[in-house]
This record gives structure tokens, C-alpha cells and sequence, in this order.
């Protein structure tokens, strides 16, 4: 698991003793440090001199394998496709950055405009929603609503990339509303399972 099972204190052995189910191991924490030192205090201890021998001579032998004798992968492949936006994606993009940079730059030129943590990750929210297709907003009645405009070249795209694996496919997704919508359109295409 480790070259160095007692990096910190002797008693990171335990653990992996535990983990390993190293034969004559100390049951307990409270066993482990009976059997290797005595306790100077409420919250501390003393180890014998021998602890650290006795203890590497219990998690003997010790077996260890390499990834490459146990793994046998192919190298890994990087396929970047690009898909563009919609015209209504585009659109809004362009209105967040926009109106975010007027925010920023209203203060006036002798001052400066201090944007928090917040307002930035709002906005990166925000575009990341519209570059995905699916925006959270809320209606009237201050509820959250989901305002799809997914494009159908990306839908497209997606496909395109699943038949061209012939494996199964893992996809990722930055949101929740995004997880539900590519749900919805999987489904509709290759059916529940």
C-alpha cells in the first residue's frame, strides 16, 4: 500500500494491518499500543525501542506490485471536438460577459471596482450553463425553472461519439439540469436501461 507505513507515528501500522489482515495483528488500537509501548500520559505514549523492528517484521513479508506488471492499458487517446453554440446560446453568452463587464467598469475610471468571489462565480456558473444548453432561472413565483436550449448539433455530436466507441460509454456532466436533459434525449434515442 505504502513505502513508508509509519510515516507519521507508529500507529499508521495499525491501520494497514488492519486493511491487510496481517496474521497475529493486534485486534484493537488500544491492543496495538499495549503490545508495542505503554502510555505516558492521557493522550500519549511511549513506544518500545523495539517497536519499529517488531512491527516491520509482523507486516512481512510485504507484496508489492508495479502497475505495469498488474495493468495492461493502452496509451491514452485525447479526442477534442468542438461544437459551436446556438445563435440563442451565443446571444446570451455574449449579454452575461457583456453586462458583466459594465458592472465592472460603472465605478467610473479613477476608482476601482472590487468584484467578490461570489460575483465571478455566479457569472462562470452562468456561462457554463449557457454553453451547455440548460439554464436555471426562476419563474414569477421565485421558483427554479430550467430553460432548455440545447442545440442539436451537440446532441448529434454526442451520438456520433457513442457509436464510434462500440464500448459502453461513461459521460460527464457539469450540472444537474444538464444530467437531466442528456437523460431525457439518451433515453429517447437508445431507451430506459
Amino acid at each position: 500500500l505504502t513505502g513508508t507505513p509509519t510515516a507519521n507515528t507508529l500507529l499508521d501500522a495499525h491501520g494497514l494491518m488492519k486493511i491487510t489482515k496481517v496474521p497475529g495483528a493486534p485486534s484493537s488500537l488500544t491492543k496495538f499500543k499495549q503490545t508495542f509501548g505503554f502510555p505516558t500520559g492521557p493522550f500519549s505514549m511511549q513506544f518500545f525501542h523495539d517497536a519499529q523492528a517488531r512491527i516491520m517484521d509482523m507486516m512481512h513479508p510485504s507484496v508489492t506490485f508495479c502497475k505495469r506488471e498488474c495493468i495492461d492499458l493502452p496509451p491514452q487517446v485525447d479526442i477534442f471536438r468542438n461544437v459551436g453554440m446556438s445563435k440563442e446560446q451565443e446571444h446570451a453568452y455574449n449579454d452575461l460577459i457583456n453586462d458583466y463587464v459594465h458592472e465592472v467598469k460603472a465605478a467610473g475610471s479613477n476608482t476601482v471596482h472590487t468584484v467578490t468571489a461570489m460575483n465571478a462565480i455566479s457569472l462562470m456558473t452562468k456561462l457554463l450553463q449557457v454553453s451547455c444548453g440548460v439554464t436555471i432561472d426562476k419563474d414569477d413565483a421565485d421558483e427554479p425553472i430550467e430553460l432548455v436550449t440545447h442545440p442539436a448539433d451537440k446532441m448529434d455530436e454526442l451520438y456520433r461519439a457513442i457509436v464510434q466507441t462500440g464500448n459502453k460509454v461513461l459521460i460527464f456532466a457539469p450540472d444537474k439540469a444538464v444530467i437531466r436533459q442528456l437523460t431525457t434525449a439518451l433515453e429517447k434515442k437508445y431507451g430506459k436501461g
